[in-house]
């Protein structure tokens, strides 16, 4: 699909995760995925990982960088230190709007 698509999102991907992100060479995206489902709920796969195992093809896989893993993880651990103190503020930003959302 479109994510897939970028070279740039994949490798962001994989360095958030740590992990290799593949790209499945179906464009079909979520009408391929929701088959898949239907298949297995036919009965006609055991598992979803079974069907993705007999279906799908992957074409481009983005490994993870090191440096930029190390990097995503300073960051997210910069954020887990401040996001206690911060809660409350993200709680209270939540609502900005709904009150205009209402009376539209």
């Amino acid at each position: 699909g479109g994510g897939a698509r970028s070279g740039f999102w994949m490798q962001t991907l994989a360095d958030v995760f740590n992990m290799p992100i593949a790209a499945a060479q179906s464009a079909a995206g979520p009408a391929y995925g929701a088959a898949l489902l239907a298949m297995v709920g036919c009965g006609m796969f055991e598992d979803v990982e079974s069907a993705v195992r007999a279906c799908v093809r992957t074409s481009v896989v983005a490994e993870p960088s090191p440096s930029r893993v190390a990097e995503y993880d300073e960051i997210y651990d910069g954020y887990r230190r401040l996001y206690p103190a911060l809660r409350e503020r993200f709680a209270a930003h939540a609502g900005i709007g709904a009150d205009a959302r209402r009376r539209a």
